[in-house]
Parts: C-alpha cells; structure tokens; sequence
C-alpha cells in the first residue's frame, strides 16, 4: 500500500542480443529450454489500466547499457538462470558454451548488452 504521496520504483535488465553471437546463443538456448524467453511480463497499456483502478499512476523509462565481461562470469550468470540450472545436463550445456565463446572471443572477454526497466509507481 503506498500513502497518498508514496513512490514504489520497480526496474529489471533484460539481455538485448542483436549481435551475432547472442543470436547464436538465443538458439542455442531455445534448443535446449524452449520456454526460456517468456517472461510473463505485461505491457505498460494493461499495466497503466490496472493501476488506474485503484488510483496509481505509472511512469516508465528505459534505457540501454552495456559491460565489457570476462566469458567465465557471463557463463557464471547464465547458470544462476533457471532455464538453465534445471538442464538435465547443465555442465555439458555450460561446457559447449565455453567452447563456442572462447572461439568467438580469444582474449575471454565479450561485451553484453542489456535494456533497463524502470517503473515508477505513485498515488
């Protein structure tokens, strides 16, 4: 419940994968876990009406980053990933994967990129 001069500010980073490798990757995982992508998430028209109901208002912005990255952590992150964790055969998926991004990035480094979220809600 938020008093009548309350902020609730919700934010998520959600992967972009416009590049070659992260496409590759994407399928890859499709393969494997096709459910992976769904997010369940709604859209800021159902979410502005909902809120609406009871009062809220909703403001969102979204804006782009990126990190530069070594390919043990972005292996470390992807396997905190649920899709992933419950692989029947995680350590093969995650060991391929090794493989095919320290071919594609001699130096272990690779840049990821992702799109933030921020929701600010307010009475």
């Amino acid at each position: 419940m938020l008093r009548p001069d309350g902020l609730l500010a919700l934010w998520w980073n959600k992967a972009v994968r416009p590049g070659d490798w992260e496409t590759e990757q994407a399928e890859r995982l499709t393969a494997v876990a096709p459910g992976w992508q769904n997010g369940g998430r709604i859209s800021s028209a159902e979410a502005i009406a909902v809120l609406g109901k009871f009062g809220l208002s909703l403001t969102e912005q979204q804006f782009a980053w990126e990190r530069d990255i070594s390919v043990e952590n972005h292996l470390v992150n992807l396997v905190s990933k649920s899709y992933v964790a419950e692989l029947a055969d995680r350590d093969g998926f995650i060991e391929s994967e090794r493989r095919i991004l320290l071919d594609a990035f001699p130096s272990g480094r690779l840049t990821e990129r992702f799109t933030t979220r921020l929701l600010l809600i307010t009475r």
